[in-house]
């Protein structure tokens, strides 16, 4: 994003946004689950696949969506 409007390029700004939620998502999710872990509490499946699933999900974007 940093150097698309330096070259006169168009952005697609809507999929920068959705990378934006996916991402701060992702974010959440892991400090979620490594404040669990240093508590000594289990970090369950579903949270260690959603961040995983979300992080994959975004690279997708990133290359399939043009």
């Amino acid at each position: 994003m940093g150097l698309i409007p330096a070259l006169d390029m168009d952005a697609n700004y809507a999929k920068l946004g959705i990378k934006l939620v996916i991402a701060v998502v992702v974010g959440v999710l892991a400090f979620i689950g490594r404040r669990k872990y240093k508590a000594g509490q289990d970090v369950s499946p579903g949270l260690a696949h959603a961040v995983g699933g979300l992080a994959l999900l975004n690279i997708a974007i990133a290359t399939i969506w043009n």
